[in-house]
């Protein structure tokens, strides 16, 4: 339901508009003066503004324009009995999408607001898009400012030329097949397929006829020949997810591969050259499975030419977290019932930010999906998260964390303020902190701080 902020000082005309857009659906919050309209402007954000241009006190157009530093995208509809040439010039530099005048027929207000939120909603589904395909064009669905992250990207992009086999090692949900894809995709064989195969997934009698494929009658049920995932890679990437839970015989024929480039289809006697980049993962320390007797040692240096770190877990990375959120929000919008993109409240948000994640992004990205379908209105709020994250709400320490996070937090925000209130010139910004221009770029890199960024958000605040 569409939030409209109605500033009018006529009584019986505001308390028309007001019926009016109630009745179209619409949810209305009516002031007599621009005075009362900004003072609540700062508790709640609007769909779209209709303000009369004379008013008691501040006026319409000085209302539209205070509006448009803090909020310059939200749409204003001017009303008046007193049309003027320049002030209509006016309200249009300012921003205003539409300019009525009194008397007006009530049907003119409701079309006028219709269209222009019509419009908003395809410029916000325009904006979404190329924001996705930016994304994807980037790194995929990976998404993160962290400095864990940042070098994840850094490496991908180093990598991705050579055509070595990759190791990516990390938790379960912290994105390996994202990295694989995107290595891939900035790879040489980009234009070939990229085959993903979770080998804990797969039966161990399965698992290698599925690697390798089976000729007809090689088995009970092997009623036709069928090629297996390597042999479809040709030309592209094989991916194997969970590497560590493949059978050693299923091991000794992949080094065999590894080492020759061409196998046998089960119960097959042809030799079969493929040329596909073999990148693995696990979630497993490989070297511990060795000692065990689970891996073989000459296979692990097979496909470990470049060994690639995964981020440490969500929860010692949390400055991706609200990041991730506007992500998903953003993803799943139409999974709603009002087909828009919500928002988290600040309590939600903080429960977002304080808890542990043991499923790392996966659970993350699922919480938010769960809250999108389950809520009402146009704000998730502490009541729509699971039980598990709503158990620390009114816990001081799981809402403020540690003496450490709420120092960090500090410092970044105290860095963020002096490099705003100095225009993001670094030198003059360091000289008001009182600390050398060395050591203040340092924290700016610490906390992944860009000064044009700092500058460019000066007049929005």
């Amino acid at each position: 339901m569409p939030l409209i902020i109605l500033v009018e000082d006529d009584a019986g005309l505001r308390k028309n508009l007001s019926f009016l857009l109630q009745e179209e659906g619409f949810q209305v919050v009516s002031f007599p003066t621009a005075e009362e309209a900004e003072e609540k402007l700062r508790e709640i954000s609007p769909d779209l503004v209709i303000t009369d241009l004379r008013l008691p006190g501040i006026s319409g157009l000085e209302f539209v324009s205070h509006l448009k530093e803090k909020a310059p995208r939200v749409p204003v509809i001017i009303i008046t009995a007193y049309a003027t040439l320049s002030s209509a010039v006016e309200a249009i530099r300012l921003g205003a999408r539409d300019y009525l005048i009194k008397p007006f027929h009530p049907e003119k207000v409701i079309l006028s607001l219709k269209r222009i939120l019509e419009l908003e909603e395809l410029k916000e589904e325009n904006r979404w898009l190329k924001e996705e395909l930016s994304r994807r064009d980037k790194f995929e669905e990976m998404i993160g400012k962290s400095a864990a992250m940042q070098n994840v990207y850094n490496l991908i992009e180093k990598i991705a030329p050579s055509g070595v086999p990759v190791l990516i090692v990390g938790e379960s949900g912290t994105g390996k097949e994202l990295v694989a894809r995107a290595i891939h995709k900035r790879s040489t064989r980009k234009e070939g397929k990229f085959v993903p195969v979770n080998c804990g997934a797969i039966p161990e009698t399965l698992i290698e006829s599925e690697l390798f494929g089976h000729e007809k009658g090689a088995f009970t049920g092997a009623t036709e020949k069928k090629k297996g995932l390597l042999e479809i890679s040709h030309g592209g990437t094989l991916f194997l997810d969970e590497v560590g839970d493949l059978p050693l015989s299923v091991q000794m024929k992949l080094l065999r591969f590894l080492q020759e480039r061409e196998f046998v289809r089960v119960g097959g006697t042809s030799h079969i050259k493929v040329d596909t980049r073999i990148i693995s993962a696990t979630n497993k320390n490989l070297e511990e499975e060795i000692e065990k007797g689970n891996f073989r040692k000459d296979l692990y240096y097979r496909i470990q030419a470049v060994i690639l770190p995964l981020p440490p877990p969500l929860k010692e990375r949390k400055e991706d977290i609200p990041i991730l959120v506007e992500h998903f929000l953003g993803k799943y919008k139409n999974e709603g019932v009002e087909k828009k993109k919500k928002r988290f409240s600040s309590e939600a948000m903080k429960l977002l930010t304080a808890y542990s994640w043991p499923g790392n992004v996966r659970e993350l990205e699922n919480v938010v999906r769960g809250c999108i379908a389950l809520s009402e209105g146009a704000l998730i709020d502490v009541d729509s998260l699971p039980p598990r994250l709503r158990k620390s709400r009114g816990q001081k320490n799981a809402l403020l964390g540690s003496w450490a996070e709420m120092q960090k937090e500090f410092a970044e925000r105290y860095i963020r303020e002096i490099l705003k209130e100095a225009g993001g010139n670094v030198s003059k910004a360091s000289r008001m902190a009182g600390i050398s221009r060395r050591h203040f770029y340092e924290k700016m890199k610490e906390y992944n701080i860009d000064p044009g960024e700092v500058r460019s958000s000066r007049g929005e605040d």
